[in-house]
């Protein structure tokens, strides 16, 4: 068929105009398209902060971590989550699957500067400035008869028993347990009828305390091979110690020193150059976990007072085993004082929403006491941060422990107490007698969960439950058909 070539021009020259036009349409809209681009924020080598001395990597990894815990709302939630984190897959290496565990009863000598750096605290002797405002005048004229009897009674007792041709068995530990317990059992009665705080607290005895924490370290006297492993340094830490004795409140203890005072930031506390193998340290698996004493939930959920009555004997017999001093008694009982402050109060922090990953906005603060049943040590312990796992430049906040000793009497003879020393009644009343006061601010500031308050109900079954009324009338029922009868 036979088109005209007029016609064939007019039709090209109406596609070419077609394709002019969608190619000034292509163009204006790529112009609009690329007006409206938003590139991603470029991401800094560091998360905000003061990193010095970190590698990169592993400070982005604990910055992530922190966002998925402030993303939990309840306390329950970011622990089961901190354990997932640390249930590491079976290819990590031994350091990343392992913990070292820190045992705060342990017995051998020399531990005590392994045990300030691993928990970056500073030891201070005497006590917080705090104690000075505690007026126990009164209650002292009235508990030191008290007290004066309890001891003869129980020296007397102990007498007893080593007279007896067969002998009760029975360590010095259990003895001073029971005359700590008789102490404490007279004493809070009275205190209480007149100090809320003591009136609405919780006495419990054989207390559990765990805790887990991450800690920057430099590996020391090791093998190479060990030193090529922590490229980041940081060491995982798992915790234990069961004290005798705990007072729990429902507000926590005051402030000893402000958090950013000169007592709390770059202070040299003693530093432990070995590497925990050196040390004579062992690993467990990792699991982390986190008991103050009390279940979440509890009432009275921050550790008030903790006592520890130990064995003067078995020390002693420790201290000769080990060819060490005497004055190497001392070290291990400022190492039982610290250990159960440090446990007790990082488990507490983890209980309001911290973690070793989302450091603490306020201290927490705690009080140990531990004796043989005459001789008594008194620490007061302030847990600053939880960051351990960074350097002393990037974070040089530290944990402060302030302890002192001294003896009660040395010894009954005749029945009278010989050297009884008031300062140390007048200590334990000023331990007992600090007021727990709100502190103003939001103790669970990142928390929007919280668990429901415990009560005694909670651990009866319901089908235990009687009403009084019930059983009044029940009983009352009973007596009448026996009468009748």
């Amino acid at each position: 068929m036979w088109r005209s070539p007029v016609r064939f021009s007019n039709n090209l020259r109406v596609l070419r105009h077609r394709k002019s036009t969608e190619r000034c349409f292509s163009s204006s809209a790529v112009q609009i398209q690329d007006d409206e681009v938003h590139y991603p924020p470029v991401k800094g080598k560091y998360p905000p902060g003061d990193w010095t001395g970190m590698e990169r990597e592993y400070v982005w990894q604990m910055y992530e971590r922190e966002q998925e815990l402030l993303a939990i709302p309840s306390v329950q939630g970011r622990i089961n989550h901190i354990k997932e984190i640390q249930r590491a897959p079976k290819w990590l290496s031994r350091d990343q699957r392992f913990a070292w565990f820190f045992d705060g009863k342990s017995l051998e000598p020399r531990l005590l500067n392994y045990q300030f750096d691993k928990t970056k605290t500073l030891p201070i002797d005497g006590l917080p400035s705090i104690y000075d405002n505690v007026d126990v005048k009164n209650e002292l004229e009235v508990i030191t008869p008290v007290v004066k009897d309890i001891i003869l009674n129980e020296c007397e007792r102990v007498k007893r028993r080593s007279d007896l041709a067969n002998p009760i068995g029975m360590s010095k530990e259990k003895i001073s347990k029971l005359l700590v317990k008789s102490l404490i059992v007279k004493i809070l009665p009275y205190l209480s009828s007149i100090h809320s705080h003591l009136l609405t607290s919780e006495f419990s005895e054989d207390v559990f305390q765990q805790a887990y924490w991450d800690r920057y370290s430099e590996t020391g006297l090791v093998a190479e091979k060990l030193k090529e492993k922590s490229k980041n340094k940081v060491m995982k830490f798992q915790g234990e110690y069961k004290t005798s004795f705990q007072l729990k409140t429902m507000q926590p203890l005051p402030e000893f020193v402000g958090r950013d005072s000169e007592t709390c930031v770059g202070q040299d506390y003693p530093k432990c150059p070995y590497h925990p193998v050196v040390m004579g340290q062992c690993k467990e698996k990792c699991t982390p976990h986190f008991l103050p004493g009390v279940n979440i939930g509890s009432p009275c959920e921050f550790g008030y007072l903790s006592i520890e009555t130990v064995n003067s004997y078995k020390l002693d017999r420790a201290a000769a085993a080990y060819r060490s001093s005497p004055e190497i008694i001392p070290e291990l009982w400022q190492g039982f004082a610290l250990s159960s402050s440090f446990l007790s109060t990082v488990a507490q922090a983890h209980y309001q929403g911290f973690s070793t990953y989302h450091d603490m906005t306020y201290p927490l603060t705690s009080q140990t006491i531990v004796t043989d049943g005459r001789k008594f040590l008194f620490g007061a312990y302030q847990l600053n941060t939880l960051h351990l796992w960074k350097t002393d430049e990037s974070n040089p906040i530290c944990n402060l422990f302030w302890h002192t000793e001294m003896d009660m009497f040395e010894g009954v003879k005749d029945g009278n107490i010989v050297g009884f020393n008031d300062n140390v009644l007048q200590t334990l009343l000023k331990f007992l007698l600090l007021g727990t006061p709100d502190r103003g601010y939001n103790l669970k500031p990142t928390i929007s969960h919280i668990e429901p308050t415990q009560t005694i109900e909670d651990f009866v079954p319901r089908d235990e439950l009687v009403d009084d009324d019930d059983e009044i009338s029940s009983s009352e029922t009973e007596i009448e058909n026996e009468s009748m009868d």
